[in-house]
């Protein structure tokens, strides 16, 4: 079984326009997010440049597969 999240093929890679989450409210979600289908937070998992991601506007469950697929290295 992959550790990894399934997420639909046409869900995109950045946030949608009118998503104007902070960055704290954004990680809040990435924690949500792995709460919910793997029982971990980004706490438990290795540190990842979260900031850049946030930056670049790419989505809280492709966040949470960057984490998850560093903690398998």
């Amino acid at each position: 079984m992959s550790i990894l999240l399934k997420i639909k093929p046409d869900v995109s890679w950045e946030m949608d326009d009118d998503d104007t989450s902070t960055f704290q409210e954004w990680m809040i979600r990435i924690d949500s997010i792995l709460m919910h289908y793997r029982g971990v937070t980004t706490g438990d998992l290795p540190d990842i440049r979260y900031r850049d991601l946030y930056d670049e506007r790419v989505r809280p469950v492709h966040a949470a597969n960057e984490v998850l697929a560093e903690s398998m290295n």
